[in-house]
């Protein structure tokens, strides 16, 4: 099924846009919230929190917003990584980011 997926240009062109598309809308809140993030290249962003985002993982994790320290997976201090998902998920994302920052 994947190299049929792969085959299918059609298929490959929509995929990549629906990925950049959904990358516009958290940088603008993240821009808007004053966070850094790294450069959009991928299906996923790590955000720079200028502080241990322990709490703030904790937080997203209990709303079922699954996060991943980036310090964890490649030593990086005070940044996180989210992949990119489906607009609703995003939105998600960026609500309960909002929520975690007023009370962690």
């Amino acid at each position: 099924a994947a190299t049929a997926a792969l085959k299918d240009t059609e298929h490959v062109r929509r995929s990549k846009e629906a990925l950049w598309a959904g990358l516009e809308y958290p940088a603008r809140q993240l821009k808007e919230m004053g966070i850094p993030f790294t450069p959009r290249e991928t299906n996923f962003m790590v955000l720079d929190m200028g502080k241990d985002p322990g709490d703030i993982i904790s937080y997203l994790r209990k709303k079922r917003v699954l996060v991943r320290n980036a310090h964890d997976r490649w030593d990086i201090k005070n940044q996180f990584r989210v992949s990119i998902g489906t607009q609703d998920e995003l939105e998600v994302f960026v609500s309960t980011l909002k929520e975690a920052l007023l009370i962690v």
